[in-house]
């Protein structure tokens, strides 16, 4: 994993089954497929450095047009106060 991304935080019950660092438009981002209280989910995280001079919704417009969405009507949640990274979770499944 790049410098980038490598003080992503994450909760001590959240097993990460994948994660690779890629591209949303031209920004770099770190995708990943977790598990965590019996909810399968995948989130795409920024560098808030990245998408400061974006808003939430246009943040979450990047997501939805990206390779990792394949419906429109995905539920997605969003959360800005990360230490230095912006997260967008979606794909919820519960198991």
């Amino acid at each position: 994993m790049t410098d980038k991304f490598k003080n992503v935080l994450l909760d001590e019950d959240t097993k990460i089954i994948k994660q690779k660092e890629c591209k949303v438009g031209d920004i770099d981002v770190l995708y990943q497929k977790w598990i965590w209280d019996g909810v399968l989910g995948e989130s795409i995280i920024f560098a808030e450095e990245d998408v400061r001079d974006y808003n939430e919704q246009e943040i979450k417009q990047l997501v939805l047009d990206s390779e990792f969405i394949n419906s429109k009507d995905v539920k997605m949640t969003f959360n800005r106060g990360g230490k230095g990274f912006v997260f967008v979770n979606f794909g919820f499944e519960y198991c």
